[in-house]
């Protein structure tokens, strides 16, 4: 059998405990806590015999109709297999009508970058010291027109 696609939260310590083993950048618990709290929270968990092996975390505004993409993180022995491109998928089925997607990665995270260029992104700038660790990032955008012929195959 294989993996399970979630979009609901059973266990917060579990998601938590596999964010930190696999992502260099995973929130803390409260971090956490606070997104599925948030009611523009959407989210897709990956499950495989009942373990964690990946998520995709986003925020849908409706009003402005942007996703921003806060997190995907795919287990190490699980990369490369098309969950990551699932995962996105699926979450971004949950926003309605929205017009763009938006999100930060780190500019020597070069697996990332080949697949959100891969997907039809495209780089707006260059952010100095973003993450905690003093690492730069890149803006990344997509419009929906990019993202279309990706949701519906």
């Amino acid at each position: 059998m294989g993996p399970i696609y979630s979009e609901s939260l059973e266990d917060l310590d579990s998601l938590f405990a596999f964010g930190q083993s696999e992502f260099k950048y995973c929130w803390d618990k409260e971090a956490l806590t606070a997104y599925f709290a948030d009611k523009s929270s959407i989210y897709t968990i990956l499950i495989e015999e009942l373990e964690v092996i990946g998520y995709c975390l986003c925020n849908y505004n409706k009003f402005s109709r942007e996703v921003h993409l806060y997190q995907i993180c795919i287990s190490k022995s699980h990369r490369l297999k098309g969950y990551g491109l699932e995962i996105f998928k699926r979450t971004l089925k949950q926003a309605s009508k929205f017009e763009s997607v938006f999100l930060e990665v780190e500019v020597d995270n070069i697996p990332a970058l080949s697949f959100y260029e891969k997907n039809g992104f495209t780089k707006l700038n260059e952010i100095k010291a973003f993450y905690s660790d003093g690492a730069d990032a890149f803006a990344m955008h997509c419009i929906d027109s990019k993202l279309a012929k990706l949701l519906n195959t």
